[in-house]
């Protein structure tokens, strides 16, 4: 008898989370086809155009040695209303062994500079971090940070 009540219960309790998993979804749903809207051209233009000052100012403000170069792409990305800054850094010795270079790829929000994901190489060995979408290895970290760049508006059409 215990053993059917717990077994009732358990089903209950499992159909009420997936109900309000779904009625979660449906406001979630709802809220958002209320309030969004896509930006018109001369707002994504001027969003862009704010993104890569963003960007400029965390390059600017990112100090490294003699030993390093850096460069970063910044991209305004429609869907989500945010702009994104990859801070590349590499050695500046290009003569180096694959194995003894230094390569740091760096997603920051543009917005706030919280720095989102990071993948660094140096002399062989790797490290990683993400603090929004926790990812597991360097090489899914690198990928997601491809992923955050890619600019869906500038990439060829199938």
């Amino acid at each position: 008898m215990k053993k059917m009540l717990f077994i009732s219960c358990t089903f209950v309790l499992f159909l009420i989370g997936c109900n309000n998993s779904q009625e979660n979804k449906k406001i979630e749903k709802a809220a958002t086809d209320v309030n969004f809207r896509l930006p018109t051209a001369s707002e994504v233009f001027h969003l862009r155009s704010e993104c890569a000052k963003l960007g400029e100012k965390i390059l600017s403000e990112n100090f490294i040695g003699n030993a390093l170069v850096q460069s970063q792409t910044s991209k305004y990305d429609t869907k989500s209303n945010r702009c994104y800054v990859e801070l590349f850094i590499t050695s500046s010795d290009f003569s180096l062994d694959e194995d003894k270079k230094y390569r740091s790829s760096n997603l920051y929000d543009g917005q706030t500079g919280e720095l989102l994901a990071y993948a660094t190489e140096n002399m062989g060995k790797t490290k990683f971090g993400s603090f929004k979408v926790p990812q597991r290895s360097y090489d899914a970290t690198v990928y997601y940070i491809n992923q955050i760049m890619n600019d869906d508006d500038y990439t060829p059409k199938k």
